[in-house]
Formats: structure tokens, C-alpha cells, sequence
């Protein structure tokens, strides 16, 4: 029922971009997840999470960013490296920032699949650009303030994505 009451949005339209500043060192960041990294409900990246969080950086830390998404809208985390991280076409990357766990909490994967998921998946990242690459992870959605879903849904899935966070 719930999925028939909640629209589905698409993702945003433009998956690279570069925040400049006119200074002059430069990163290079790549951002991968689910439907918030998809840009889920904004036009275009540069309007949604990748966008907010490379001007900030490029403000912060007076760097020139280009930047990158690889996301789909309902991707787990034990599928990121088979569906997106052969499209990755970077070979050097300053940062690689992840979005994931909020569909993994509604699949109902358990905190030990979810730290084995995430443990191959920084696995894979490293191999593929250096032990040195920095990855970064964001706070997941807080799916326990959701109002389409029902108190009980609230309470299970919110407490998943609770434990996930931990892990």
C-alpha cells in the first residue's frame, strides 16, 4: 500500500559538475549511493546533495571541485560495485563521498549483512583507486520522521537505519 501512495521521482539530470572558485588547488570527488545521492526530487545535481556538499567543501577548504555521480534511486549496498562501479570512469580520486542505507534497511538486511556490505564495498574502492583515497560516508535519512509511514514502519526501518548508522 505504501508504495502505491508514495510518488516515485526521478533522479536529477546532469551527474557531473565542477564548483569552481578560482583557486588554485583542485579535487577531484565522486559521490555514489541511493536516491539521495540520485538526486532524487531536484532537477539537476548541482540543486541536490553533491552540489550543496561540493560548494561547501570548495568554500572550506579553498579548493576547485569537480565532481561526479554514480547513484540509482533503490540500489543496496552489496550492489554499488556491480551495477555502478564499473560505469566509475575516474582513475584518481581525492574523495569519494556514500550515501547507502536506507534502502538496505527497507530490504530488512540485518547490521552484520550491512557491515559485510560495506566492508566489500570499501574493499572494492580501494582497490580500485588506493588505499589512500579518502571515503567518506553520510548520515543516513531519517526514515524514523517519515510521515507515509505508519508508527510501526516508523519504528522498524527507523531503527534499522539507527543500528546501520552505528555499523
Amino acid at each position: 500500500r505504501l508504495r502505491r501512495s508514495v510518488p516515485i521521482l526521478p533522479e536529477a539530470a546532469e551527474p557531473q559538475g565542477q564548483t569552481l572558485g578560482h583557486f588554485t588547488r583542485s579535487l577531484r570527488v565522486v559521490g555514489i549511493g541511493e536516491s539521495t545521492m540520485a538526486g532524487v526530487g531536484v532537477s539537476q545535481h548541482s540543486n541536490g546533495f553533491i552540489g550543496s556538499f561540493t560548494r561547501n567543501l570548495a568554500r572550506h577548504s579553498q579548493c576547485n571541485i569537480v565532481w561526479s555521480v554514480y547513484a540509482e534511486n533503490g540500489i543496496k549496498t552489496h550492489q554499488i560495485a556491480g551495477k555502478l562501479g564499473e560505469q566509475i570512469q575516474e582513475e584518481e580520486v581525492d574523495l569519494i563521498v556514500i550515501a547507502l542505507g536506507a534502502n538496505d534497511a527497507f530490504a530488512l538486511r540485518t547490521p552484520n549483512q550491512f557491515e559485510r556490505d560495506i566492508q566489500s564495498l570499501i574493499a572494492y574502492l580501494r582497490n580500485k583507486f588506493g588505499q589512500n583515497t579518502t571515503i567518506l560516508f553520510t548520515n543516513m535519512a531519517p526514515i524514523y520522521i517519515f510521515p507515509a509511514f505508519s508508527p510501526l514502519m516508523r519504528w522498524v526501518i527507523g531503527g534499522l537505519v539507527r543500528l546501520f548508522g552505528q555499523v
